[in-house]
């Protein structure tokens, strides 16, 4: 209920008090948050070229590579979500299956599945419900030409990378969570192949209401368990820390993560993503990635690579994602 005074209106003293104490909440997120980003910004790039299993580091999820890739917060994360912070896995509140497939340059298929149990034990855990997850996702890069030591063709091959995960998250109250999970990586390349192991952790805190979270997640602290040649490259480890927030009086979730490669000099990429709601069965996404803008930019002066567009659809219990990345010109 509105106030009104001399044909004024003002909020009710209690809704201007929750709004304070979210924009408080949202400040001393940001002072954590963009301090890393302006140093980060001053450093060089950093030498990734010697990291495996790259594709790891690929957008979990339509609704997240629509956003700008894996975030480390998320307003109302699903299923498809999970392999970009472990703690999500708490938003689940029963049995969640996804099914993603998405068609990369060249050729390539990405293709995953991914289920979601709340597990609920006979006696609970005062009152807390432990979640389990597995998923698994692969990248298929179709015939490959076999060559000679000439160079003269020499049959065909083929070749894939693929993940198979499993994980677990318990919520803590106060709106906190934490989730870990643990992959089994592999990729093969004719008759060659190459195996891994990747661990995960991360944390999450959600504010009453869901209109405002933070997380911090690291992602692929592991090593490799066979390798093509006696050298052994480190996997693509990640730290990020990010923010989301539902404004009261504006329609989109936004969304905030900077990801440190941990590799060397200290230089975050900076992904940023926009939810429009435009209705409950209709979402309209849009983000944008630092890293994949600095590694596909062109001269020219209007360069869209790392910008990501996207939808949500909710037919019934069923949520479809669809999603566009921008590569530029390749």
């Amino acid at each position: 209920m509105n106030r009104t005074t001399g044909g004024s209106s003002f909020p009710h003293p209690g809704k201007h008090r929750r709004i304070q104490t979210q924009m408080i909440r949202i400040a001393g997120l940001m002072g954590v948050l963009i301090p890393w980003l302006l140093v980060g910004g001053l450093a060089q790039a950093q030498d990734v070229s010697r990291e495996a299993f790259r594709f790891l580091e690929m957008a979990s999820g339509g609704r997240l590579a629509a956003l700008g890739g894996n975030h480390a917060a998320l307003l109302s994360p699903d299923a498809g979500s999970v392999l970009s912070n472990p703690a999500f896995l708490i938003a689940s509140d029963s049995k969640e299956i996804g099914i993603q497939t998405s068609r990369l340059p060249a050729g390539i298929t990405r293709a995953g599945a991914d289920w979601v149990n709340p597990f609920r034990p006979a006696a609970g855990r005062d009152g807390k419900t432990p979640h389990t997850y597995l998923g698994v996702r692969s990248v298929l890069y179709g015939a490959m030409d076999r060559l000679d030591e000439s160079g003269q063709a020499d049959g065909t091959f083929r070749s894939f990378d693929s993940q198979w995960s499993a994980g677990a998250a318990l919520p803590l109250g106060g709106g906190w969570a934490v989730g870990a999970g643990g992959s089994l990586v592999v990729s093969s390349y004719g008759e060659w192949t190459s195996s891994a192991y990747s661990l995960s952790a991360g944390t999450s805190w959600t504010a009453p209401g869901g209109d405002l979270s933070a997380g911090l997640v690291v992602r692929n602290l592991g090593g490799s368990l066979s390798s093509w040649t006696d050298v052994k490259e480190p996997l693509p480890f990640r730290v990020a820390l990010g923010i989301a927030h539902k404004p009261t009086y504006f329609p989109a979730r936004l969304h905030l993560t900077a990801v440190e490669n941990a590799h060397g000099r200290f230089d975050p990429d900076l992904l940023a993503g926009a939810e429009f709601l435009f209705s409950e069965q209709f979402h309209f996404r849009l983000g944008f990635h630092s890293g994949l803008h600095n590694d596909l930019k062109t001269a020219s002066r209007l360069d869209i690579s790392g910008v990501q567009a996207g939808i949500g659809l909710r037919i019934r219990d069923i949520r479809i994602d669809l999603s566009r990345t921008s590569w530029g010109r390749l």
